[in-house]
C-alpha cells in the first residue's frame, strides 16, 4: 500500500513539475518576450524539425492508412486553420490576458464582424440619401453639395429608384471653369458629360464583399438596390470603414449624436441606431 501511495505520488508530481516547467512557465515567458523567444527557439527548433522529420512523416502515413482503412477521410492541412469563431475567442482571450489593449481588441473584433454584416445594415438608407436629377443645371448641384456634407452626389433620370451616375464637387467645378472658357460649347457642356459611372450592389451583400467589391473596382460609393431592382440607400467607403474604426467626423459633418441623454432623464435615440450597438452601451 504504501509503495502504491508512493508511485501515485511520484507520479502527480513529475506531472506536475512537466505541466508547470514544460508548459506554464515557458509559455508567459513566451507571451511576455515574444521577438526573443522566437530568435532562441527558431533554430532548436528547425534543428529538431529536420531530425525528426523522418518519424513525422512515418507516424503521419501510419495514421492516414490505419484512417482509410477505417472508412474515415483524414483531415486536409485546412482543418488546422482557425475558424472565424475560433479567432474572435483568441483575441477575447488575449485581452483577458492582458496581450491586447481595449481599443486593439475593439477594431479586431469590428473586422471580423464586418463578414456577418449585410449591405442593407451599413448603408445609408434612400431616405437619407442626397440625390439629383441628372438634367439639373451646374449651379443648382454645386449649391445642393455646397449646404450638405456630401462631396459625391448620386444622379437619377425621373425618380430616386432609377439612379444613372453619379458627380464628384470636383467634376462641377470643372464643368464650370469649362463653360466658362468654352462659351461656344455650352450647349454640349452639360452635367451628363462628366457624371460619373455607378456600381449596383445587393442589399444581401456582405459588407466584407462590398468592401473588397469597391476596392477592386476603385470605387468610393455604390448604390445598394433591393430584391425589386429599387433604391434602397448607398454605401461609401467612409461608411465601411467607420463600421471598423467607429463613427468618425470631419470638418463638414454635422453634429448629430446618435445617443443622446435628455437633462429629464430620457435616452433619445436615432431611428436607425442598431439595436446590438444600443444594448451594447446600455450594458444589457
Amino acid at each position: 500500500a504504501v509503495e502504491s501511495l508512493l508511485a501515485i505520488g511520484i507520479l502527480l508530481g513529475l506531472t506536475s513539475l512537466q505541466v508547470l516547467f514544460g508548459e506554464l512557465i515557458p509559455k508567459n515567458i513566451a507571451l511576455q518576450y515574444p521577438e526573443r523567444t522566437a530568435i532562441l527557439t527558431a533554430l532548436p527548433m528547425r534543428w529538431s524539425m529536420l531530425l525528426y522529420h523522418p518519424l513525422i512523416w512515418l507516424f503521419n502515413g501510419s495514421s492516414t492508412i490505419l484512417l482509410k482503412l477505417m472508412g474515415s477521410q483524414p483531415a486536409g492541412e485546412h482543418a488546422h486553420i482557425h475558424s472565424p469563431e475560433e479567432i474572435v475567442m483568441l483575441v477575447e482571450e488575449s485581452r483577458a490576458g492582458g496581450v491586447l489593449e481595449k481599443e486593439e481588441t475593439r477594431l479586431l473584433l469590428n473586422t471580423l464582424e464586418l463578414r456577418n454584416e449585410t449591405a442593407r445594415k451599413v448603408m445609408l438608407p434612400r431616405n437619407r440619401m442626397l440625390a439629383a436629377d441628372a438634367d439639373l443645371p451646374c449651379a443648382d448641384l454645386l449649391a445642393l453639395l455646397a449646404n450638405s456634407p456630401f462631396s459625391r452626389l448620386p444622379l437619377y433620370a425621373g425618380d430616386v429608384d432609377h439612379i444613372v451616375g453619379f458627380v464628384h464637387i470636383r467634376d462641377l467645378l470643372r464643368l464650370t471653369h469649362l463653360r466658362r472658357q468654352r462659351p461656344a460649347e455650352r450647349a454640349a457642356l452639360t452635367v451628363r458629360a462628366v457624371m460619373r459611372r455607378v456600381l449596383f450592389v445587393p442589399e444581401s451583400m456582405a459588407a466584407e464583399d462590398v468592401l473588397h467589391f469597391m476596392q477592386r473596382e476603385h470605387q468610393h460609393l455604390v448604390i445598394v438596390v433591393d430584391e425589386y431592382g429599387g433604391t434602397a440607400g448607398m454605401i461609401t467607403m467612409e461608411d465601411l470603414i467607420e463600421e471598423i474604426i467607429g463613427e468618425f467626423e470631419d470638418e463638414f459633418d454635422r453634429a448629430t449624436p446618435a445617443v443622446e441623454l435628455r437633462a429629464d432623464g430620457l435616452l433619445w435615440v436615432r431611428g436607425d441606431f442598431p439595436v446590438d450597438e444600443l444594448n451594447d452601451l446600455l450594458g444589457a
